[in-house]
């Protein structure tokens, strides 16, 4: 015989109620004297008035305790509804609610084990989410993790906003791995990805697209200011002394593309930025150039900037 017989049985007279199989239970087992007691006064001749209201009072005293008994496995049985309701409130919203954990008898226990478990799956959930979105090296957001950040930001833009975009990419980063080693090249990926996150500013995103490349988006950003921008951020590379190599000096060139908010298109915006870090690379990296529509290219040989046209 299983130790689940008895439950199955119940189970086909009241399949959607724990309490009323319980109730059952104790029902039957707390009023076998009663019955039987009933039954001896219904077969037993010498039975008389006295033993009607003995009887009267038996079944009085008997549906008092009934509800009594029905309403305290009512709150006796809550640490299992809230249990069940805890994990279907998780189940269908990712809502972990709040289960009182300090209690030791069973019900305890079981509350203690559906927090627990509830908080393992949210964490190992928020976990998997967050590898999903953040490039594991740097830190920064990975190629996917940026564009979820751009489709929030792109519903928060202000009409009057200019965006603007950097992508920046470290110059002769293949002779750094070669020379130095694959070590020595993650460092300073990671370097990289920390200047970038230092300077970017609330609202703002860094995010290394993949490989050597680095993207920056700047949700409120005039030309002139997103040129200085990036300017400092070169500056800030080709400065930066590295750890892992003291004597290695690394540089990065960047293309950026500025565009007004209510006609923002990132994948325009980003092709433009491309072709312009494409530009900056042929004339002699270490660069910024900006892509701007309608014009000609203009070097200026004093502070290293190339205007191209988009």
């Amino acid at each position: 015989m299983s130790e689940f017989t008895l439950y199955r049985l119940l189970d086909r007279v009241f399949p959607r109620s724990y309490n009323l199989k319980l109730f059952l239970v104790a029902f039957i087992g707390t009023h076998l004297p009663l019955l039987a007691t009933l039954a001896f006064f219904t077969f037993d001749e010498q039975a008389g008035k006295d033993t009607i209201s003995i009887v009267v009072v038996l079944l009085t005293a008997t549906l008092i305790g009934t509800a009594i008994t029905l309403t305290g496995l009512h709150f006796v049985l809550k640490p299992i509804e809230t249990a069940t309701e805890a994990l279907k409130s998780y189940e269908a919203e990712r809502t972990v609610r709040s289960l009182p954990v300090n209690h030791d008898d069973q019900a305890g226990q079981l509350l203690k084990s559906v927090h627990t478990l509830m908080q393992t799956v949210e964490l190992l959930l928020h976990r998997q989410e967050r590898a999903a979105v953040i490039d594991p090296l740097t830190g920064l957001a990975n190629r996917r993790g940026f564009r979820e950040c751009l489709d929030r930001l792109e519903r928060h833009l202000k009409p009057t906003a200019t965006v603007a975009l950097f992508v920046i990419d470290i110059d002769r980063f293949k002779s750094v791995n070669d020379t130095h080693g694959h070590v020595v090249g993650d460092l300073v990926l990671a370097d990289v990805g920390r200047i970038l996150a230092d300077h970017v500013r609330d609202a703002e995103v860094a995010a290394r697209h993949g490989g050597e490349e680095f993207v920056v988006f700047l949700p409120d950003a005039a030309p002139d200011y997103a040129l200085a921008r990036a300017e400092r951020l070169l500056a800030a590379i080709e400065g930066h002394e590295f750890e892992a190599c003291p004597h290695l000096r690394v540089t990065a060139s960047a293309g950026i593309a500025v565009t007004p908010a209510p006609s923002l298109d990132i994948d325009d915006l980003f092709d433009r930025a491309d072709r312009a870090l494409y530009r900056a690379k042929r004339s002699g990296r270490n660069k910024v150039v900006a892509a701007h529509s309608g014009s000609d290219d203009l070097i200026n040989p004093e502070d290293g900037v190339i205007w191209a046209a988009g």
